[in-house]
């Protein structure tokens, strides 16, 4: 006997919506993941077909079985697969034999090599594999729970899917509340389909109206950023929480730039860039989902929040956490201002609003107050704070009922979206709980968690930069492939002039009466540096000498940088001195690069110098940079700050020539990326009041 196709030519349809479902691994006389997976498809009354595969029985859990594979009828919809390992590449070949469409393979502990031949299986046969690693697939809709692990009967039903590679994440969305799921996919290690794979599916799913994910890793870039375009596409927003924060590669790097940046980095700016909103913990991936799954709650235009609560420290707090959050505090326009005074007699009426701190409690109008908020066009989202914890001792007419009531009144004729806040992460209270049901205002447990999801409302896709990349000269790529680590100077040099990246007026001399020489027609005052490709960072072993006056403190300088690199890399090949002109009154930066797969090189500006490691003072995306995105970094870092004239000590200096410099670096890095694997111009220097950038320094690494 074969069955018919699956209802579409997708074999994933097969796992998320099968008609006809084979188990192996459960038996009649013990409890196995089998036995729990049939468990749950008789609980969730499944009203697909059932078989077990079981030699010893003819009924397992109710359901009946056959003796064998070969003995299940040609072209099921999917196997549960709950076997040990080392049974597994045969167990599935002799699957796809009958025609199986997809299996699915919660199977752990892979001993040595035996993950590669799963591997090489997978490659061999036509059927689709999820996991292994994994708990499975539960569809929700439909009650086809594909599941190994005992889970509540009252899990509630709704449009949330949940794609996580870890079992134990997905177990913990599924079990808070304030979510309603469609679909929760364990997809475990992801050896053939992948996170991408699932969003892409999910996308076209009419029962899924937004999708958390829980990652450790993407293994294709570009199928995820298609994955992710269909999801935008059909209007389901994505919420991401990458698990592990590591420094970026196991390698030591050489260039400061790999200490400033993390793998996390990366995952942020690639998913930014794909309008994936992403949180921190749990916790926000639940306040998120609550917003992105409540329809008629408005999408955010911009970050400007206003807060309003009923006591001042906790909008004060509420402050803090904004910020930290990403959001900014919205400006009240002047008459918002006088609308909320007049609504709160006593009352400042700036962001945020104090309905606690009105002196007349009779005379106070918290709905007028929060509406005149609501208007203001220099606010995009509201952050309601609301004590609702389940212990607070309500009645049908407490105070807290009423500023609810108003709350969800105002929402009816909102364009913006207001969010609910209690104030812990306590559970909430069944009176409160009522009056949002149904309605426009998501009620978020912690104040962290609601900005978190406020945040997310605004997240859209960031501009593709255009152009390709640029076509390698042979000869350029030779040198560097031969070189395996630290470029040398006159190569780097090479580089830079191809992508016009100014720098300090400079030469090289290959011995000391050529350096003088080089003094003179340069011109004091000089720095002088070692030129050596032992010597990564000179000035860390003292190889930069500057201020250097005339021909007498010239001498000095070079005795100077050959008893320090004697001293302290005794093997450095020296190849000459590197002699540059000294620019005054500038403030350093650092500009660099790191590589950061699978996606590419990791961009970073920030303050340079000798403390550029110490002071971190850092902004990060993935390369290559627009110039407007390159002004935008510069601009979200403590450098761009002061540049911008701090506080009236310090000139306001343009950062368009340090933009330019990080734009023209962007490309370089993304040209280079098969061959260089980090780089640093540190410091670049920025000429006071005129903006003029130039590189002083620079570092490029070949991969080894």
């Amino acid at each position: 006997m074969t069955l018919a196709e699956p209802p579409t030519a997708d074999r994933l349809t097969a796992v998320m919506s099968p008609r006809h479902v084979a188990v192996l691994g459960a038996s009649s006389k013990r409890r196995t993941l089998g036995n729990q997976v049939l468990r749950n498809l008789a609980q969730e009354g499944y009203p697909g077909s059932v078989l077990a595969v079981s030699a010893r029985a003819d009924l397992v859990e109710g359901y009946p079985a056959v003796p064998t594979i070969e003995d299940l009828p040609g072209g099921l919809d999917v196997a549960m697969v709950c076997i040990p390992a080392p049974s597994l590449p045969t167990v599935l070949r002799r699957l796809d034999a009958t025609g199986c469409h997809a299996a699915v393979v919660p199977t752990a502990g892979f001993g040595p090599g035996q993950l590669q031949e799963l591997q090489d299986a997978c490659d061999a046969i036509a059927m689709t594999v999820t996991g292994p690693n994994c708990l499975g697939v539960l569809s929700l809709a439909g009650a086809a729970p594909l599941w190994t692990a005992r889970y509540r009967r009252t899990v509630p039903h709704g449009g949330v899917s949940i794609v996580a590679q870890s079992g134990s994440a997905a177990i913990s969305i599924m079990s808070s509340p304030g979510l309603a799921f469609a679909r929760i996919v364990s997809s475990g290690s992801e050896l053939e389909v992948t996170s991408a794979h699932y969003v892409e599916w999910l996308a076209a799913d009419p029962e899924t109206t937004c999708i958390g994910l829980i990652v450790e890793s993407i293994r294709s870039p570009v199928a995820f950023e298609a994955a992710a375009a269909r999801a935008e596409q059909a209007g389901k927003p994505l919420v991401a929480l990458k698990v592990g924060r590591s420094k970026i590669g196991a390698r030591a790097a050489q260039a400061h730039t790999g200490a400033l940046v993390s793998d996390y980095d990366a995952y942020v700016a690639y998913f930014a860039r794909l309008g994936v909103a992403t949180v921190l913990d749990y916790d926000e991936m639940v306040a998120t989902l609550q917003c992105f799954s409540n329809r008629r709650l408005p999408k955010a235009r911009g970050d400007r929040v206003g807060i309003v609560g009923i006591s001042g420290g906790q909008t004060a707090l509420a402050c803090d956490l904004a910020v930290e959050s990403g959001l900014q505090l919205a400006d009240f326009a002047p008459g918002t201002v006088r609308r909320v005074e007049a609504a709160l007699p006593g009352a400042p009426g700036w962001n945020p609003v104090d309905i606690g701190s009105s002196i007349d409690f009779e005379r106070r109008k918290p709905r007028q107050a929060l509406t005149a908020v609501v208007d203001d066009a220099q606010v995009d989202s509201v952050l309601v704070i609301q004590d609702a914890q389940g212990t607070i001792p309500l009645t049908p007419e407490h105070t807290y009922l009423t500023h609810v009531r108003s709350v969800e009144a105002v929402s009816r004729d909102s364009d913006k979206p207001i969010v609910m806040a209690s104030s812990s992460s306590s559970d909430t209270h069944p009176m409160i709980e009522e009056l949002v049901q149904g309605s426009a205002v998501p009620l978020v447990r912690g104040l962290r968690p609601a900005l978190v999801a406020l945040r997310n409302l605004a997240v859209k896709a960031a501009p593709a930069v255009s152009g390709p990349r640029a076509a390698l000269p042979a000869d350029l790529v030779s040198q560097v492939a031969r070189s395996g680590g630290p470029l040398r100077h006159a190569l780097v040099r090479s580089l830079l002039e191809r992508y016009d990246i100014p720098f300090v007026r400079a030469a090289l001399a290959t011995d000391r009466a050529e350096a003088l020489a080089l003094a003179d027609q340069i011109g004091f005052p000089l720095v002088v540096k070692v030129a050596s490709p032992d010597v990564p960072h000179r000035l860390e072993v003292g190889a930069v000498v500057t201020g250097v006056q005339d021909a007498a403190s010239f001498e000095k300088a070079i005795e100077l940088i050959d008893e320090r690199v004697a001293d302290a890399v005794p093997h450095a090949r020296i190849e000459g001195y590197e002699v540059q002109e000294q620019v005054a009154d500038a403030v350093e930066a650092i500009v660099g690069f790191s590589s950061a797969p699978p996606f590419g090189p990791m961009m970073v500006v920030g303050s340079g110098g000798s403390f550029v490691e110490l002071v971190a003072d850092r902004a990060t995306d993935l390369a290559p940079l627009s110039l407007e995105r390159s002004g935008q970094l510069i601009a979200g870092t403590a450098l761009g700050e002061l540049l911008g004239g701090y506080r009236g000590k310090f000139p306001a200096t343009a950062t368009d020539g340090l933009a330019a410099v990080l734009h023209r670096f962007s490309r370089l890095a993304d040209d280079w990326r098969e061959l260089l694997v980090e780089g640093d111009l540190n410091p670049v220097l920025v000429e006071i009041g005129s903006g003029r950038a130039v590189a002083v320094d620079a570092l490029l690494v070949s991969a080894p």
